[in-house]
């Protein structure tokens, strides 16, 4: 057999041609037996080619044993193969992670931007949501602590919902992911907690590797809805995975529990290295320590209580606003119950006091009401009853069934029970008629104050249309309007002063005053050049109240023709600008200046008056015309006193322009002691003492020389 297989290697090493057909030879000569052996010895051949003829086909068949040979230690030796196998991932990947630090930075970067956004937008909303739902939970309590606190109600919700719980801790050993022990403990472990202790010892040593040069470490990192807190020394690591917001001091309090559990495991470690060197069994004791998670997490508990209620503590820890809420709030309360009592005590006062006018047949078909006050203990009746006996009968049952009740009487007996309703109905009618003599007065009042309000707003209106008008025809027009209007004016204020005093009325005052107003509204509506809106109204007799009408009615139509002649007149179409002549604008300025006395020949303003002869003296240089100056006094004062004095003003105004280069040939000087008036006034107040301008004639200078 060695033979044969010895030769056929040779065989294999030969030239393909002579090889084969030596073969082919050879196998002729052999015998069946032998044949078959060689055959099945060359098929043996062909598997071992096909399995490990070459380098990769080598490494394959080498791959498939160890991954059955690994999948069974998983099974049967799981223990013996992550410590035998865990250092050397570890390795690897620290030296991957060492060897590619800036392109796994480069690379994770943009990634973990849009998670940290993605994160933090969800966050913000999970807060929100929270803090919603605290405040519409418990909105009353957080309000009224907000006022007793001073602190907003925002903030209090968030102060509620820092409060950091824990949910569970692990310890777990570095380099190998093993987990050492669980809080709470659990009988048998399960896949995730040894899954989530190797992710976590993975985290830690990616963090402490990648971001080396940082000087940092990882302490904490979000999980879902959880915080988990991480704290290493080189051969342990605990995590704290923790439910809430954590409030400021968390790190600092983690730092020292963890500091407590490294102390505590060193120990225990050490007790039981000693206990066991001294029974002499050859291991340290590790597998026989107590457990060091439980009064950790107990502790940690604790603190994290006590920190929550110092927080919330320092929110709302008493001011000087508690102190003024007490002061206020108490009062409120007891203004509440009081007024809830008074409102009971009044209704049950009512329904008792509503069941004895019920249960009155008399009663039936008159109309009682009922007013109970001051909780109850002041009841007020008042309607119709319709007898006297009636009356009294029903105020005693009210005073029996309310004894601590006051009974106010206020009911009337109807007419047609007897002789005892007549003083009563005798009364009313007495009552009544004063109570019509009053309404009537009243009304006569009110109308005439409108009337009247109307003609002083129709005075006021009158003298802005004066501005306006355009020629002296119209100015008349205006003038008799404002001289009737003022004197209604004095007539109504007679007629109120009048009924005020008490005395009786006339209505032919009253008519007198409509036609004045009425002679007053045809010359305002001939102010714009339209025809009037008809004809004048006829006033004939008539009682009190009708001539209140009337008069009324005629002073409403004297104030809307005002307004509707100023605002044509000030709406009025501007005509075109034409170059005047100096006489023309001389003519102009004399018609719109006058001059005002006072007393005797003394201007009433002599800054503005010296003001406007200059301004007249310059126009009147300018043109060569004949300019009259007509002196006016008032009523005060006789005919020869008024007849030189108003000669004397237009020569002081005359004498003034002369003195400002007027040629005194120019001047003609008039006086007119009675002439138009301007006003009603009589005093050094008056418009009537004044000196105006009029343009002369042609031919007037040579007539008057």
């Amino acid at each position: 057999m060695s033979e044969s297989v010895d030769r056929l290697k040779e065989l294999l090493f030969e030239p393909e041609g002579r090889a084969l057909s030596d073969l082919r030879q050879r196998i002729d000569d052999l015998s069946l037996q032998e044949k078959q052996e060689r055959l099945a010895l060359l098929a043996r051949i062909d598997q071992l080619f096909d399995r490990a003829g070459t380098e990769e086909r080598f490494r394959d068949s080498v791959a498939v044993v160890l991954d059955a040979a690994l999948r069974e230690a998983e099974v049967s030796k799981h223990d013996q193969m992550a410590r035998a196998l865990a250092p050397l991932v570890v390795k690897t990947i620290k030296t991957e992670l060492k060897n590619s630090q800036d392109e796994m930075v480069e690379a994770l970067y943009p990634i973990t931007g849009r998670l940290v956004k993605a994160y933090v937008a969800s966050a913000m909303k999970d807060m929100m949501d929270q803090m919603n739902r605290r405040i519409e939970g418990n909105a009353v309590m957080l309000r009224m602590r907000s006022l007793t606190s001073g602190r907003s109600v925002a903030e209090l919700a968030l102060a509620d919902s820092q409060r950091l719980e824990v949910d569970e801790m692990f310890l777990v050993r570095r380099g190998s992911g093993e987990l050492i022990e669980r809080w709470p403990e659990r009988r048998q472990p399960v896949e995730g907690d040894i899954q989530l202790s190797g992710v976590l010892t993975a985290i830690n040593e990616f963090a402490s590797h990648a971001f080396k040069d940082g000087g940092g470490n990882l302490r904490a990192f979000e999980l879902d809805t959880f915080t988990v807190f991480l704290r290493g020394s080189p051969t342990l690591l605990l995590a704290a995975k923790c439910r809430g917001t954590a409030p400021p001091k968390v790190e600092a309090l983690i730092d020292q529990e963890f500091l407590e559990v490294i102390e505590r495991r060193n120990w225990q470690l050490e007790q039981a290295s000693l206990n066991g060197a001294a029974e002499g069994n050859g291991h340290d004791g590790a597998e026989a320590i107590a457990a060091v998670l439980p009064p950790v997490a107990t502790a940690l508990d604790a603190k994290l209580a006590e920190e929550h209620a110092r927080i919330t503590g320092s929110i709302e820890r008493s001011n000087p606003l508690k102190a003024i809420a007490a002061v206020v709030l108490i009062p409120l309360l007891g203004w509440l119950a009081w007024s809830y009592y008074g409102r009971y005590m009044t209704n049950q006062a009512f329904e008792a006091a509503q069941r004895i006018v019920l249960a009155t047949p008399a009663m039936l078909g008159y109309p009682a009401t009922l007013d109970v006050t001051a909780q109850g203990r002041l009841v007020t009746i008042s309607g119709l009853v319709p007898a006297r006996n009636v009356k009294e009968q029903l105020v005693e049952r009210l005073k029996q069934e309310l004894p601590e009740a006051t009974v106010v009487d206020r009911l009337a007996v109807v007419a047609g029970a007897g002789n005892e309703a007549g003083p009563e109905l005798a009364r009313v009618r007495r009552e009544m008629a004063g109570l019509g003599a009053d309404m009537q007065a009243a009304s006569l009042r009110r109308a005439l104050e409108q009337a009247r309000r109307r003609v002083v707003a129709t005075g006021a209106d009158l003298i802005l249309i004066d501005p306006l008008l355009g020629d002296d025809a119209t100015r008349s027009s205006a003038r008799r309007a404002r001289s009737e209007t003022a004197r209604a004016d004095r007539e109504i204020a007679t007629v109120l002063a009048t009924l005020t005093a008490g005395a009786a009325a006339s209505p032919r005052p009253l008519l007198d005053i409509a036609r004045q107003l009425g002679a007053a509204t045809r010359e305002v509506e001939g102010l714009t050049g339209a025809p009037p809106a008809g004809p004048a109204r006829p006033v004939g007799a008539a009682d009190l109240g009708s001539a209140a009408e009337e008069l009324d009615a005629a002073s409403e139509r004297l104030h809307t023709a005002t307004v509707a002649a100023l605002f044509a007149l000030r709406n009025k179409p501007r005509p075109a600008v034409i170059e005047r002549t100096p006489r023309e604008r001389l003519e102009a300025l004399l018609r719109a200046n006058a001059v005002f006395f006072a007393n005797g020949t003394d201007y009433r303003a002599p800054a503005t008056t010296e003001r406007k002869l200059d301004q007249l003296a310059a126009a009147i240089r300018q043109s060569d015309v004949v300019v009259r100056v007509i002196g006016y006094t008032d009523e005060a004062g006789g005919q020869a006193r008024n007849s030189p004095l108003s000669t004397s003003r237009a020569e002081k105004v005359a004498t003034a322009l002369a003195d400002r280069g007027v040629p005194r040939r120019r001047l003609v000087i008039v006086g007119r002691p009675t002439g138009l008036d301007l006003s009603n006034a009589v005093g050094p107040q008056s418009a009537n003492r004044r000196v105006e301008f009029e343009l002369g004639f042609d031919g007037e200078l040579d007539e008057a020389q």
